[in-house]
């Protein structure tokens, strides 16, 4: 591969959608293409304004945030992905606020269980791991699901 068609198959994978640039990188290196040439490669897609692993993290972690995911998960994701530590901070601090994360954790749940309470241990548990899962941290599903097994939409996490 030379360094031209590493940088048009760049192009092409982001006009699909948007990567992270280690993300990018690693897959040009899965088509067999030169260390060099992916470099050139991302160095020419960041000139363009292609390529922005900050835009990238913040509309990665927006979308998710969207989908129901927890702070945890997004953070996992973006780790995953080989996104810097410090764009990662700095997006989690964009995130919206606690209150919006518990109206939106508190949805996933009904939208999943209905707006009856657990009615044993095993059912509460349930609850709880599909929140964890969901990467909402152990406040917030405490919040919404006490240890007696009720949650209600009344509760704040400052309780």
């Amino acid at each position: 591969m030379n360094d031209q068609s590493v940088y048009e198959q760049a192009l092409r994978w982001l006009a699909r959608r948007a990567y992270g640039e280690r993300e990018l990188a690693r897959r040009l290196h899965e088509t067999g293409a030169p260390q060099d040439a992916v470099e050139q490669a991302l160095a020419r897609c960041r000139e363009l304004g292609y390529l922005d692993d900050a835009a990238f993290a913040a509309a990665r972690a927006r979308y998710r945030f969207e989908q129901g995911h927890g702070a945890r998960r997004v953070q996992a994701e973006l780790s995953r992905l080989g996104i810097d530590p410090a764009i990662v901070g700095e997006v989690l601090n964009h995130l919206p606020d606690e209150a919006e994360t518990l109206r939106t954790a508190e949805r996933l749940l009904c939208r999943r269980f209905g707006e009856s309470p657990p009615r044993d241990a095993r059912e509460w548990k349930r609850r709880h791991d599909f929140l964890a899962r969901r990467g909402f941290d152990a406040r917030l599903i405490a919040a919404l699901l006490p240890m007696n097994g009720f949650y209600s939409s009344h509760m704040s996490i400052e309780e």
